[in-house]
């Protein structure tokens, strides 16, 4: 009884079942990561209009993050798989603003954030959506003109 055959057979049926899953992960997160990547204008945190210069950057090949709501920057590491995106390790400049009321509503949005997805909307690009555990958005952007 020849064995080669089938154990060629095997041997590529399961080579293959290796190779499928990464492959198609990774489409996956590269879609997601191109999504995420560069400079998005803010627009709400936690449904309140944000001023015009708030803004949100994503460097995928990093996985690092940085943020300004209107005082001092904000940077740090994000981790994220799928829709799932979470910040880490956190840091902040210590300038003496006069008024960074939007900061503080702004990290927590940022500790909040669970979730990400983007929308498709009329005018070109993609609404960034940041949401909580509870699927409620925390922050939303559009891409930096």
């Amino acid at each position: 009884m020849n064995l080669k055959p089938l154990f060629t057979a095997l041997l590529l049926a399961t080579l293959g079942a290796c190779a499928a899953p990464g492959q198609s992960g990774e489409k996956t997160n590269d879609a997601h990561r191109q999504t995420l990547t560069g400079e998005w204008q803010i627009i709400r945190i936690n449904g309140q209009p944000a001023a015009p210069d708030y803004r949100l950057s994503f460097d995928p090949a990093a996985q690092r993050f940085s943020a300004y709501f209107g005082c001092n920057r904000i940077m740090g590491g994000y981790q994220q798989q799928a829709d799932k995106l979470s910040f880490s390790h956190v840091a902040s400049t210590m300038m003496a603003c006069p008024d960074n009321a939007d900061e503080t509503p702004g990290l927590a949005a940022l500790a909040q954030t669970h979730h990400w997805q983007t929308a498709a909307t009329k005018a070109p690009g993609s609404r960034l959506i940041l949401s909580n555990q509870q699927g409620q958005a925390v922050l939303e952007a559009y891409p930096a003109p």
